[in-house]
């Protein structure tokens, strides 16, 4: 059985692939114009988040994370078609 912390660490790096997953693309520019700007306007907004103390890591909202799995998965479908 998993404790606590093991979910909490699983789910961070869970959060952190996703989040290098998007950003190899980006820099390696394998992704349409419209994907393309939109993954860079929603990691520099949640960068800013971050920045700006308005979340800190632990109390992102769930449903922040979602968008950037979400994300994650249009990029990857993406990159599957080329």
């Amino acid at each position: 059985m998993a404790t606590e912390r093991y979910e909490m660490f699983r789910e961070g790096v869970v959060m952190t692939e996703a989040l290098l997953f998007i950003e190899r693309a980006l820099q390696a520019k394998k992704l349409s114009p419209k994907l393309q700007q939109r993954a860079e306007q929603a990691l520099d907004a949640r960068s800013n988040a971050f920045i700006m103390d308005w979340f800190t890591i632990r109390d992102m909202p769930a449903a922040e994370d979602g968008k950037l799995l979400d994300l994650a998965g249009e990029v990857a479908r993406e990159l599957g078609k080329k």
